[in-house]
């Protein structure tokens, strides 16, 4: 779903990250690399990082589970606010982001955050995203990406649907005063709403 991972989704966009960031991120799922005969260059620099390359395998149809989450949650908390729940994050758990900050912008900084202490720490940025409540404004239907097989979504996308979904209406559901906030599994009959049965 491009617009999840909007960070990752043009060439003019990844060049924004710092490409040694960037190449260890993605330098941590070699396979999917040696699948799309993506080669990074070493050491990173920008003149030679084949951006459309890492373009395509940021946005593949089989990306692997761990990276498709760390582009979700990059692209998510990329901004000051996310930096800041990041940051409340890690003193939640007694953790220490002892990296330099200097010239690091949001992006760059939830970047380093995953890879700090990685593999550690690898769930930081679901977390912090999660205790900070945002997840549940995201709806189910706008965050799980199925496979271009059509098969069950991939294990990080199944948990953010469900974190979304948790806080989502049934439609038609049948409601009276005391069950306001839970979701009933019976539909209301036709002709008839909640407030007709009070």
């Amino acid at each position: 779903m491009p617009g999840k991972k909007r960070c990752f989704v043009s060439v003019l966009a990844l060049k924004r990250f710092d490409e040694n960031l960037l190449c260890a991120v993605l330098g941590k799922v070699p396979d999917h690399l040696r699948d799309r005969a993506l080669v990074l260059p070493d050491p990173p620099d920008q003149d030679a990082v084949d951006y459309e390359a890492i373009r395509d395998a940021c946005m593949s149809g089989d990306i692997p589970a761990e990276l498709d989450d760390v582009l979700y949650f990059v692209s998510i908390l990329g901004n000051k606010r996310g930096q800041e729940q990041i940051e409340r994050e890690a003193r939640f758990r007694k953790r220490r982001l002892d990296f330099r900050l200097d010239g690091v912008g949001c992006t760059d900084f939830a970047m380093k955050a995953w890879l700090h202490e990685w593999p550690r720490n690898r769930d930081r940025l679901e977390a912090a995203y999660a205790r900070d409540g945002s997840a549940t404004t995201t709806t189910q239907s706008s965050v799980m990406r199925a496979d271009t097989s059509g098969s069950r979504p991939r294990s990080g996308s199944w948990r953010r649907a469900w974190v979304g979904a948790a806080a989502q209406p049934i439609p038609g559901a049948k409601r009276a005063p005391w069950t306001s906030g839970l979701r009933l599994p019976f539909p209301a009959s036709k002709g008839r709403t909640a407030s007709s049965d009070s």
